[in-house]
């Protein structure tokens, strides 16, 4: 069950990115909140935990852990930091034509805190800044499965120590979501990945296989729950506590694991799905830039004027080619720049 979701962690990463991409456009053109979308995000947060330990446990085996985690970083910069500013040039640009950017705001984006530091309207989104998070915590997080015996243990007290943080969080008192809710509740899903990780480099009992099973399966069922809760009862007060984003990071793990069983069944039939879910996994990132930038910037200025292109379902396909062709551009951008810096070390 563990090994799945690592063989098809393309596939699932690729059906997030098209999810969040519906999410957003139903969201911000069409006034129609689909609200389960946002999962998506968790899931990539979960498959993110599940690579970054495969990662980090080749130097952790051959006992220079410490000495190659500047190594490590810096691999992970190079990974993102080329393609996320080229393409911060061209949101920059946008930025400053319509008297939103300024040098100080486009070098704080580029820098990756921008989230922390900039109002509202200056940063271009929090999973940029999210990122830069979950890579330096990672190997704290690595270390809390790595070389412990009961590792699910160690997860289950991590998460309940996340809870914790979580609830104690809720709204700042002008109301608003805190920024650091918005990141933390996203660790959730992202210590689950870490033990998946762990148990597809080392396998575990069958005790602790099934414990997996039963407890990522309760999980899943209460976070649907406090989903349903959320959006009928509360009528989204659930916010106050992060809740909606919490209930994501309860489903992610099973969900993921849905997700790869049914690429598994269908690849032994029909390869060219699972094939077409994996391309865009690949450029996942590409295309969680290129999509917000098309949706939430560009799309959503034009609806605001009454000058959208075309009528529905038509403005969304444009979207959705534009931001998946831009995304292909800067996926391409990457493996070169990837291919020289692997040539010159």
């Amino acid at each position: 069950m563990f090994n799945l979701t690592s063989k098809h962690r393309n596939v699932i990463m690729g059906v997030s990115a098209i999810i969040i991409l519906v999410h957003h456009y139903f969201t911000n053109i069409l006034d129609k909140p689909y609200k389960f979308g946002a999962i998506g995000v968790d899931l990539f947060m979960f498959v993110m935990g599940l690579g970054l330990y495969f990662s980090l446990y080749k130097d952790a085996e051959e006992n220079k852990f410490i000495k190659s985690l500047p190594s490590y970083f810096f691999r992970r910069f190079i990974k993102i930091f080329p393609v996320f500013g080229a393409f911060l040039v061209f949101w920059g640009m946008w930025m400053f034509s319509n008297g939103g950017m300024t040098l100080k705001s486009f070098l704080l984006n580029l820098s990756f805190t921008g989230y922390w530091t900039l109002s509202y309207n200056q940063y271009f989104n929090w999973f940029i800044s999210g990122i830069l998070l979950f890579y330096l915590l990672s190997p704290l997080f690595f270390f809390l499965t790595y070389k412990i015996k009961h590792k699910t243990i160690s997860t289950l007290f991590l998460f309940v120590f996340l809870s914790v943080i979580v609830f104690f969080m809720r709204k700042n008192e002008a109301g608003e979501i805190t920024r650091t809710l918005i990141m933390v509740v996203r660790l959730i899903p992202f210590c689950f990945g870490m033990l998946f990780g762990a148990y597809c480099k080392k396998a575990p009992s069958k005790a602790e296989r099934n414990f997996c099973i039963v407890f990522f399966s309760v999980l899943f069922v209460i976070g649907v729950w406090l989903y349903i809760l959320n959006n009928i009862y509360w009528n989204d007060s659930g916010f106050t506590y992060g809740m909606p984003w919490y209930s994501f990071g309860l489903m992610a793990p099973l969900f993921a694991l849905i997700i790869a069983s049914i690429s598994e069944l269908i690849s032994k039939f029909i390869k060219f799905i699972p094939s077409f879910f994996s391309f865009f996994g690949k450029m996942s990132f590409e295309i969680y830039l290129t999509h917000v930038f098309v949706i939430e910037y560009i799309m959503l200025d034009l609806n605001k004027k009454g000058k959208l292109w075309f009528s529905e379902p038509y403005n969304f396909i444009a979207a959705f080619f534009v931001s998946i062709f831009s995304a292909y551009i800067l996926h391409c951008f990457s493996i070169k720049i990837k291919s020289i810096f692997n040539k010159t070390h």
